[in-house]
């Protein structure tokens, strides 16, 4: 079963579109994020294929951005490999979808669920990402919006910062 897709086109018309699918939990491998590259004029650059290179845990609810030279971001949201709910991940690939790195965790704060990821990026491909975190505590625990900032490269360029509490 496919879910959640989302779409990001560059400046050229190259697009990408990205969806969450049901894993096959019997050969240990958890639900996936996938995605598939199309030209500017609209034909496949190449099979649909999975997104987060982690398969331990489930992956969901992805988000895709891109730059004007058509490298694509997506972001999404995986079980913890550390037990504790959910973390947010980014993934940078080329506009043939051939990854650029391995899967990064988006969140420095661990604490809790970090979850509904989405994704911007400029033309000179830096990103930014922002997520729903709850530790479920209740008011004034941190819990809210967050976001982080990324340069093109995927390094990031500030920490997590809150944008809205929960009121």
């Amino acid at each position: 079963s496919v879910s959640a897709p989302a779409v990001a086109c560059d400046a050229t018309g190259r697009f990408a579109v990205v969806w969450h699918q049901l894993g096959a939990k019997a050969d240990g491998e958890g639900d996936g994020v996938y995605g598939r590259f199309f030209g500017s004029g609209g034909a496949p650059v190449g099979p649909p294929q999975r997104l987060n290179d982690d398969v331990t845990g489930d992956a969901l609810s992805p988000s895709v951005g891109a730059d004007a030279q058509g490298t694509m971001v997506v972001a999404w949201t995986q079980s913890s490999t550390q037990g504790q709910g959910f973390d947010v991940y980014a993934r940078r690939f080329s506009p043939t979808g051939a990854p650029l790195a391995r899967q990064q965790r988006v969140n420095s704060r661990t604490a809790g669920r970090q979850a509904h990821a989405s994704v911007a990026v400029n033309a000179a491909g830096d990103f930014a990402v922002g997520w729903e975190s709850g530790a479920g505590k209740g008011l004034g625990d941190g819990d809210g919006v967050y976001g982080r900032f990324f340069g093109a490269d995927g390094s990031p360029t500030s920490g997590d910062f809150q944008v809205a509490p929960v009121e």
